[in-house]
């Protein structure tokens, strides 16, 4: 089994434990003091990467779009690990060689700091494997 396999079942075994125990975005999440649902600014470098505030200003947002399958599924991977060591997880979609992803904290029922990191690292980490 490859180490890519072995991280897929990983992240589907916390997944199956998540979905037990509830909604997965804000179960033992800690408050976030950076509150940014007040004046929702996209920070201008996640802005000029694609992402977009959504409509209620509740979330940001972002299609990403790979090479193949294999690069959208081995992002996901690496993202899940970036969300799951932040303890933040997106909501997010894989069709294909594209990613969906959406991103807002549950537990202030908008957009925060921590949103933003987490957006600031799958960009870090999506590297080459992006189509342009």
């Amino acid at each position: 089994m490859t180490a890519v396999a072995r991280a897929v079942n990983r992240v589907r075994r916390r997944m199956r434990t998540v979905d037990r125990a509830g909604d997965s975005c804000s179960a033992g999440a800690a408050p976030m003091e950076a509150d940014m649902s007040d004046s929702p600014m996209l920070p201008a470098d996640l802005a000029d990467a694609g992402w977009a505030i959504e409509a209620d200003g509740n979330a940001i947002s972002k299609t990403f779009r790979f090479r193949g399958f294999r690069d959208a599924m081995a992002w996901m991977v690496r993202a899940a690990f970036e969300a799951e060591q932040m303890n933040h997880h997106p909501e997010w979609c894989n069709v294909y060689n594209r990613v969906e992803v959406r991103l807002t904290t549950h537990d202030t029922s908008g957009l925060t700091e921590r949103d933003v990191e987490l957006a600031r690292r799958m960009e870090k980490i999506s590297g080459r494997s992006l189509v342009k």
